[in-house]
């Protein structure tokens, strides 16, 4: 059987007695004493919740590992087999597209349609591309850049093909 410390088993006692008598306090205990007991008795009540949540998170939060197996570069990172992205061109995209076909494109960004929604062209035709704020790079970019995008056909049964762009680079 479970055995409880003294000091708790007698604090539950004293909280037990407390409320049959329907005090919170005893009758000897000033104005103040009875403030402090309620503040104890507050961050008692919400210490074991807390303590939980705090808890759940350590145990959610994944670690973070790298991989350590051979490299075929200096800088580390992932060296195996890789899907290789089609360096097709716009009109062969549209003529036939395959969805989450790997794609590097480029072009210019003719002009934004919508949010994060942009018409691209290689010259061979116009996509749209579907362009994270966040996947820009810190240069300017207007419809005279050259640039290069690297993404993802994405085809839909009412629409024409897109591509999702995981990066944008600008071409010097």
């Amino acid at each position: 059987m479970l055995q409880l410390p003294k000091h708790i088993l007698a604090s539950w006692r004293l909280h037990d007695q407390r409320a049959m008598h329907g005090t919170t306090h005893t009758a000897n205990e000033s104005a103040l004493g009875r403030a402090n007991y309620r503040g104890k008795r507050m961050t008692s009540r919400y210490f074991l919740p807390a303590l939980l949540a705090a808890c759940a998170l350590a145990v959610a939060v994944p670690a973070s590992a790298q991989y350590t197996g051979p490299s075929g570069d200096s800088k580390g990172g992932y060296a195996g087999p890789a899907v290789e992205a089609s360096k097709l061109d716009v009109a062969s995209i549209l003529a036939n597209p395959k969805d989450d076909q790997n794609v590097v494109l480029q072009g210019k960004l003719l002009r934004k349609t919508g949010k994060e929604k942009y018409i691209f062209s290689d010259g061979t035709g116009e996509i749209v591309a579907e362009i994270d704020d966040d996947d820009f790079p810190k240069e300017r970019i207007d419809e005279n850049t050259n640039i290069e995008i690297v993404g993802e056909v994405d085809t839909g049964r009412t629409r024409p093909p897109e591509i999702e762009v995981d990066r944008v680079r600008v071409l010097k």
